[in-house]
């Protein structure tokens, strides 16, 4: 990646990610406080000031739940900050890169997303989400990734079992669990190779999250008792998709590869390393 590259939300769990990947003098990651991504002065400020060649957008309004009832500010930030980032992009000929979720699909399927499948949010924050994706394409050069299930360094998701007795994974939400630097590797890897255009960064094969938390318990010997809920069970305010499958039939082929792996050698490999 030749000339300056910016990093939003780079205190996040993508965020710091990226930040690790490219620790150079041309890498200005920046967190909320320096870059407000809903003010659009900040982000006209940065990018005059930094002149970005790449913009590595992780900023966004992640919780869900609270989205439901947050509604203007999961907009400001997932939609109309990206309308604005897509702007100064535009202006300074930078290349943006973008990450979505697989939640911008209901679930009903029976079988894996594809990216040319008819979307249908499964809850406001999706919604943002999918504004966000078609305001980033905007750009004939963009890259925008839909991931899921994230974890990495900056929010581990599994080690909070160590001190429960009790806990209760869902059962019939199936996806798979992704690695952060496992989305910086492979987004590095397309735009390499030039890559734009919308992709499913996923692995090749899937879990539900009962199965992962069960994997966990055993791998890192928790004595937590783990018991199997339901979505339904759960009642949450925001839906999510029960399949949450995502191909990676496109990335595979963009990238020249038979395999883009197992969630489970990454996720066995995260944990050994928290040991």
């Amino acid at each position: 990646m030749n000339g300056p590259c910016l990093i939003t939300g780079a205190k996040g769990l993508l965020g710091s990610e990226f930040a690790r990947a490219l620790d150079s003098k041309s890498i200005h990651a920046l967190d909320k406080s320096q870059l407000d991504v809903t003010n659009r002065d900040s982000i006209w400020r940065v990018f005059e000031r930094i002149q970005p060649r790449w913009v590595i957008h992780t900023a966004a309004y992640t919780q869900v739940d609270a989205a439901e009832t947050n509604r203007e500010a999961a907009h400001r930030l997932n939609a109309e900050g990206v309308k604005t980032l897509v702007e100064a992009c535009r202006e300074y000929q930078s290349r943006l890169v973008h990450f979505s979720t697989d939640q911008v699909f209901d679930g009903r399927k029976d079988s894996p997303y594809v990216e040319t499948d008819e979307t249908h949010p499964s809850n406001y924050y999706a919604q943002t989400k999918l504004e966000s994706e078609r305001e980033a394409l905007a750009l004939a050069d963009a890259l925008v990734l839909r991931v899921q299930w994230l974890y990495g360094a900056a929010r581990p998701r599994f080690t909070h079992l160590e001190t429960r007795s009790e806990f209760s994974a869902v059962c019939d939400q199936v996806g798979a669990p992704t690695w952060t630097r496992d989305v910086v590797r492979l987004t590095l890897q397309l735009l390499e190779r030039n890559k734009g255009g919308l992709y499913h960064v996923s692995y090749d094969d899937y879990a539900s999250w009962l199965e992962i938390f069960e994997l966990v318990k055993a791998k890192l010997g928790y004595s937590v008792n783990i018991q199997s809920v339901t979505t339904a069970e759960l009642n949450l305010p925001a839906g999510r998709p029960l399949n949450a499958r995502l191909s990676n039939e496109k990335l595979k082929k963009a990238l020249g590869v038979s395999s883009v792996g197992s969630w489970e050698t990454s996720l066995l490999e995260f944990l050994a390393g928290l040991k």
